[in-house]
């Protein structure tokens, strides 16, 4: 499979990247995860060409919008639109975006399957995985 195509992808911060190019010099372990029922680890992506930015493989909460208060909830970049075609000013390393694509409207009511650490699988709205703790309330960073 190319890097581009999948339409599920695993999220950054258990990425495992000796370079730290793309991910952390350490592997993620399930002790580092306080709350594995509220731990993101798969979530839908959007998928497409590398050629176009397309990193479908992978989203990243670290690029998204942060938490004032709190880095833990802060998300990935989410939309129920194609935010890599939208924001393909960016360079590839910042669209990682879950694409809310079940129900898109393009509004951001669509919604986004995450399977959880703990291993179960949930859909979130656009809306409330924007409204972090407020709604969805993930942890989407955990070191």
């Amino acid at each position: 499979m190319q890097r581009g195509i999948g339409s599920i992808g695993y999220t950054a911060a258990t990425a495992y990247d000796p370079q730290e190019r793309e991910g952390f010099t350490a592997p993620a372990l399930l002790p580092q995860m306080e709350q594995p029922a509220r731990t993101p680890l798969f979530g839908d992506t959007a998928s497409g060409p590398t050629a176009q930015k397309y990193r479908g493989y992978v989203f990243d909460p670290y690029v998204g919008k942060p938490n004032p208060t709190d880095p833990r909830p802060g998300t990935p970049l989410v939309a129920d639109r194609d935010l890599v075609l939208e924001l393909n000013h960016l360079p590839p390393a910042q669209l990682k975006p879950l694409f809310a694509r079940h129900f898109a409207t393009g509004d951001n009511r669509g919604r986004a399957t995450i399977i959880l650490a703990h291993g179960h699988a949930k859909t979130f709205s656009t809306a409330s995985i924007l409204a972090q703790e407020k709604r969805a309330n993930l942890l989407w960073r955990f070191r």
